[in-house]
This record gives structure tokens, C-alpha cells and sequence, in this order.
């Protein structure tokens, strides 16, 4: 999935105008601190969020603004916060790792099957807007904020969702016979930490291997998409 075109995005020599594009066409913010970023890498990483954002657009208004965080020992991660008597969510790109393409690439090399096949810095984001996904259900699904931290904190969404398409995938001769524990695991090593990232790496697997990936990442993604849309 990876390969597709990401229009104004895509075309874009400078961070001003990846700024602009992610203004105008999604309403999301670009901090200042992505300057500091390597260029094609974080474009890169901008070009996995579209790549979501084309096919669930009412996720943009989930996304109030995209950073880098220069400490964090994470490729990149999503966070959720209460601001003004809301959630607030945002996407953060890690200033080693979006920092070089060519450190991501061997440090993704390096970790092998802990993600899925094909991993990219475009797919890593692609997976954290799936953490995106998650939260704006969560607080959809909830009667107040507190409510809808509760749910994120326990996972129920992720662990619903997870959960619905093991149970698909076992109708079929692929997952016959297989516990959910095993569908899992054979997304990646990641997904297994728990359902968030589960659910998290099936959405990365997608938009690396489109329908070349894993049955249960195919089946997550159709789930989400019927959940959102």
C-alpha cells in the first residue's frame, strides 16, 4: 500500500509546504519542532498518515497536531490528553528515527519480524493513526471524557476489535484451528505486547503489504473501517 500517491504531499520539496497540505487538506497542525527532522524521512512518516487519513478522512479531526518528541526512545507513538474539557490526541515522530532514513531503515532491519514484513517509516505511522483510530472510538463509544480514558485504559476497543477478527479469520482455512494468541503473533512480535498494538500493527501491516498481508491485519482493517465510517 505503501506505493500509492500522496498528491500535494507527495509534491512537496520544503516543510512549509508539507505544513500548508496537512493544513488545508486535514485541519492538522505541523509543529515547528518537525524542522528539525530529516526531510524525506519525515515526509515519509506524513505520507503514512495520509495514506490512512485517505481512507478513514473523518480521522483528521481526531488529529489536532503532529510533532517531534527529540527524546524519546520510540520510532514514534500517539498520544491522547485532556485540554479544555475534551480529548485531545496527537502523533509524535521521534527525532532519532525520523531523524536519517537510513537509520530507521537498519534499525528496522534490525528488529526483523518484531514488525511486520516490509515495515517503513511510512507504515509506522500508518500504524500509530491506528492508536488514532482506537481513541476516537473510545471516546465515541463513551458518555463522558472520564468515561472514554477508562476505555482506552483498558484497552476495550482494541481488545473488541482484535477479538471480532480472530473470530472471522478462524472461518477460514487460514485460522482454522488457530488460538487468537497465534493469529496474532504471526502479525509480528509487537503485537503481541497487547491488543492496542495488535490492532496497531494490523493497520501497519495493511499500508506495508496491502492485500499481500496478514489475513487477521486485513480483517482489523475491514472492522475499523466499518466502526468509522
Amino acid at each position: 500500500m505503501s506505493s500509492r500517491g500522496g498528491g500535494g504531499l507527495a509534491s512537496a520539496t520544503t516543510f512549509d509546504q508539507m505544513r500548508q497540505h496537512m493544513q488545508s487538506a486535514y485541519s492538522i497542525r505541523l509543529d515547528s519542532s518537525i524542522d528539525k527532522l530529516e526531510f524525506e524521512t519525515a515526509k515519509q512518516g506524513l505520507l503514512g498518515v495520509e495514506d490512512v487519513l485517505r481512507e478513514l478522512p473523518q480521522l483528521a479531526g481526531s488529529i489536532k497536531y503532529i510533532d517531534a518528541d527529540m527524546g524519546t526512545s520510540a520510532y514514534a507513538y500517539a498520544q491522547a490528553r485532556y485540554s479544555a474539557g475534551e480529548l485531545e490526541f496527537h502523533l509524535s515522530m521521534s527525532g532519532w528515527a525520523y531523524g536519517s532514513g537510513e537509520t530507521i531503515k537498519k534499525q528496522i532491519e534490525r528488529d526483523g519480524t518484531f514488525h511486520p514484513p516490509k515495515t517503513t517509516a511510512r507504515s509506522m505511522m500508518a500504524h500509530e493513526v491506528g492508536h488514532i483510530a482506537e481513541y476516537t472510538l473510545a471516546d465515541r463509544e463513551s458518555a463522558s471524557v472520564g468515561a472514554a480514558i477508562g476505555v482506552m485504559k483498558k484497552r476495550r476497543v482494541s481488545t473488541n476489535i482484535v477479538g471480532a477478527a480472530c473470530k472471522q479469520v478462524k472461518k477460514t482455512p487460514y485460522g482454522k484451528g488457530k488460538k487468537n494468541n497465534e493469529l496474532i503473533e504471526s502479525v509480528s512480535g509487537y503485537a503481541s505486547k497487547n491488543r492496542s498494538e495488535a490492532l496497531a500493527e494490523c493497520v501497519g501491516d495493511y499500508f506495508s503489504n496491502g492485500k499481500s498481508s496478514n489475513p487477521l491485519s486485513q480483517a482489523v482493517w475491514g472492522i475499523l473501517k466499518e466502526k468509522l465510517g
